[in-house]
């Protein structure tokens, strides 16, 4: 009843427009507040908000796993054939259209779709905004009542409270995160302790989704980019995001190591075999 009352109450307030989103959007808030039910005991040091984020960000992770498995075969499969591909551009680089004809036929040979990488990320897309939206507004989300969201410990460590910035000040001069000693540009009082595990957590993520090849500058920034992003992104964000993003990180760089000892291990036995075979 609670899912059901959620998208209603989203329909009701949000209008027809804003309902086609929410009828995602809701169903994950409720699947957070009903984990937080079962958590709300609070330890020292984490919240009992804390350890629903992170455990309802495992398990969206672990839901989506499938897609994510399927998105990484299919780059295992295209960085397997790229060799032969760059010897067919070479080939009919002045022919565009033969080329195009090559490479279909050359993927149909191949049993390969290049599309294949691309449709596990739309699909799971949806999800990942939707639970972005969740812990961005928990209020209108997770929490019936803002007085039971405003009193509830939201303590992460040192973060007094998830629900705002790391930098964040409050009233009585208190600041949230590990007191700095000074005002930097950008960073504010903080030590971005957070916002610089978010960023490092990127990197090594992207790394394991992209293998950039050495004469492709571009691609190079972009992954030296992307972490810079997030940090900046991250002083700007609910601390509750930032730990979202970071576990979600993490489960990611688990999920692909797993995956490529899976991959890798299948083909260096198949090898063995076939040397068995024909030795």
């Amino acid at each position: 009843m609670y899912f059901i009352n959620k998208i209603i109450n989203g329909y009701e307030n949000r209008g027809r427009e804003g309902y086609m989103f929410d009828v995602i959007i809701y169903p994950i808030g409720g699947l957070f507040y009903f984990i937080y039910g079962y958590v709300a005991v609070n330890i020292d040091v984490v919240s009992a908000y804390a350890v629903t984020i992170i455990l309802t960000t495992i398990l969206l992770k672990i839901m989506i796993y499938p897609l994510n498995r399927k998105q990484m075969k299919s780059a295992q499969q295209m960085e397997r054939l790229q060799p032969k591909l760059m010897k067919l551009k070479e080939e009919y680089e002045d022919d565009k259209e033969m080329l195009n004809v090559k490479m279909m036929e050359f993927y149909k040979e191949n049993n390969f779709n290049p599309l294949s990488g691309f449709l596990p990320i739309i699909i799971q897309m949806p999800l990942i905004i939707a639970f972005y939206n969740v812990i961005r507004d928990p209020l209108t989300y997770i929490f019936k009542d803002p007085e039971v969201y405003m009193n509830i410990d939201k303590s992460f460590f040192w973060i007094k409270d998830l629900g705002v910035k790391s930098n964040f000040i409050f009233q009585d001069g208190i600041i949230n995160g590990l007191n700095l000693g000074i005002s930097l540009p950008l960073i504010g009082n903080t030590i971005p302790v957070l916002a610089l595990i978010a960023a490092i957590t990127t990197y090594f993520s992207s790394q394991q989704v992209t293998k950039v090849n050495d004469g492709n500058s571009l691609q190079k920034n972009m992954m030296l980019m992307m972490p810079v992003m997030i940090f900046l992104f991250a002083l700007n964000m609910p601390a509750g995001l930032t730990l979202y993003w970071i576990i979600s990180n993490m489960m990611q760089i688990v999920q692909k190591y797993i995956d490529r000892i899976e991959i890798d291990g299948l083909f260096s036995g198949f090898k063995r075999i076939m040397k068995i075979c024909f030795s």
